[in-house]
């Protein structure tokens, strides 16, 4: 899939049988980029969270697991309550 901040380009070439051998090339900005890591250190921190407290859930008024995060200077940090609703913090480097 190819989402609305990245750019495609196709190109077409003859082979010899006059098949069309198509290549297909992404430009990602440093911005999209930047997000798709972003959005990977989520799942990774998510998952963390989740093999070490089994049963997590989102903090405060926030309603799937997603919405609880912020970044702090060149931190990503994630909120989640716990069964026992206990308010959990995870962190990383960005």
């Amino acid at each position: 899939m190819i989402e609305d901040h990245r750019m495609a380009k196709r190109n077409v070439e003859a082979n010899e049988n006059n098949n069309e051998v198509v290549f297909l090339t992404l430009n990602i900005t440093k911005d999209s980029a930047d997000t798709t890591i972003m959005s990977d250190l989520k799942k990774i921190m998510i998952k963390k969270a989740k093999d070490r407290y089994k049963k997590i859930r989102p903090c405060g008024r926030r309603r799937k697991l997603d919405e609880c995060f912020t970044v702090e200077d060149d931190r990503l940090c994630f909120w989640f309550n716990t069964e026992d609703q206990s308010t959990h913090v995870l962190h990383t480097q960005m």
